[in-house]
């Protein structure tokens, strides 16, 4: 069966492997496509693109965007885009910028609250000068020893409740859907098992959901039952991914779909 994992990210976000890296993996496992949806950033896609003839791999444009809504994240992913469009690049500086600013305050919060002075420039550095969030904070935190992996820094100093943590972009679903949409592309509900107030979901879904993304590491079986009822209740695309990050993630193509959701994602978008 012809297997695509939608869900793939980066060194141009929070990922650690370049869009080569990523590539040479998916082949290794024998993925037949992934798609490139790094967080607020369509900066890694055109290298993607241009090594799927050579690797022969299918490639598809993406993003991740982050949205807020009644205090919860949520995440929309975006498929088929047009990753050269002036406005969504426009739209997307400026998230970028703001990300940057949040990190770098957040860094100086650290300071001021724990006395745990990190240099910014090798926040920077984590983050190839891409687009930055706190996971890079993390790791330079991890290699200096205030925590033991990502996820003790995250419970130690870069949770909602920490007194350094500061709020990020406010975007809601229905402009990250329009964003996406108004670029050409398709907008899917991120992996609705992790968002905490349930009955959020119709309300997000209804913002424009073209998909909901029903297979994901952190799904477990209630979650993949509650992502599939939503799919047939509002007529939504069922997709998939692993939301690769790193290889301690585990591999590319960890939860997939297979290329019939693809074309049915595509039919609903209309290309």
């Amino acid at each position: 069966m012809t297997e695509y994992d939608m869900h793939v990210h980066t060194i141009y976000s929070d990922g650690v492997l370049t869009p080569d890296q990523i590539i040479d993996m998916a082949v290794s496992n024998k993925i037949s496509g992934i798609a490139i949806t790094d967080h607020d950033t369509v900066g890694g896609i055109k290298n993607a693109l241009d090594l799927r003839e050579r690797k022969g791999i299918d490639i598809i444009p993406g993003i991740e965007m982050s949205a807020t809504l009644d205090g919860e994240d949520v995440h929309i992913l975006g498929y088929w885009m047009d990753y050269e469009d002036n406005d969504l690049l426009a739209t997307l500086s400026d998230i970028r910028a703001v990300r940057t600013h949040r990190v770098e305050k957040m860094v100086k919060n650290l300071y001021d609250y724990y006395k745990i002075n990190l240099d910014i420039n090798e926040v920077y550095n984590e983050g190839n000068h891409y687009t930055l969030g706190r996971p890079h904070i993390a790791r330079v935190l991890v290699r200096h020893g205030y925590a033991g992996n990502v996820s003790d820094a995250f419970k130690k100093y870069l949770n909602k409740s920490s007194p350094i943590y500061v709020e990020k972009y406010e975007l809601s679903p229905e402009e990250a859907v329009k964003i996406i949409v108004k670029s050409g592309g398709a907008p899917v509900l991120a992996h609705p098992g992790l968002i905490g107030k349930k009955v959020l979901i119709p309300k997000i879904i209804e913002a424009g959901m073209y998909g909901i993304e029903v297979y994901h590491p952190k799904h477990g079986a209630d979650d993949i039952r509650m992502a599939k009822d939503f799919a047939k209740k509002y007529d939504l695309i069922e997709t998939g991914g692993s939301d690769f990050h790193s290889p301690t993630d585990g591999a590319i193509g960890k939860c997939t779909i297979s290329y019939r959701n693809v074309i049915e994602l595509k039919e609903k978008l209309k290309i």
